[in-house]
C-alpha cells in the first residue's frame, strides 16, 4: 500500500468509526465532493495540507490522530511521492503547532 492509498483508506476508516458518508464528510469538513472523490479513489497524487486539516477538523481529530496508522507510519524515503508527503506532513505540524520544529516531533516514526 502506497502513501496515497493509505490516507484515502484512514479517510474510509475514519468515515466508518464516526457513521459518516464522504458526501456528508465534504458537508461537514467545508472540502468539495469531487476533492474527497478524487482521494478516496486514488486520482489524487498529493493531497494538500490544507485539505488533510479541512478533513482533520471534519473528523474531529488532529493532524496527529490523522496519521498514525502502521501504513503511514511506515513511509518509503525512497519513493519520491512519499518524500513529498513527508514534506507535507512537516509543513502541517510546523504550520498548526505552535514550537513545532523540522527536527524529532514531526519526523515520521
Amino acid at each position: 500500500m502506497d502513501t496515497r492509498e493509505a490516507i484515502a483508506e484512514r479517510i474510509r476508516e475514519l468515515c466508518a468509526m464516526r457513521k459518516i458518508t464522504p458526501n456528508g464528510l465534504s458537508y461537514i469538513a467545508g472540502v468539495p465532493q469531487s476533492t474527497i472523490k478524487s482521494i478516496l479513489n486514488g486520482e489524487t497524487q498529493n493531497p494538500g495540507a490544507v485539505t488533510i486539516k479541512k478533513l482533520c477538523d471534519g473528523f474531529g481529530v488532529s493532524i496527529r490522530e490523522f496519521f498514525p496508522t502502521r501504513a503511514l507510519r511506515n513511509w518509503s524515503r525512497k519513493s519520491s511521492s512519499d518524500r513529498r508527503l513527508i514534506d507535507m506532513r512537516r509543513s502541517v505540524f510546523t504550520l498548526l503547532l505552535p514550537g513545532a520544529s523540522r527536527s524529532a516531533s514531526c519526523r515520521p516514526s
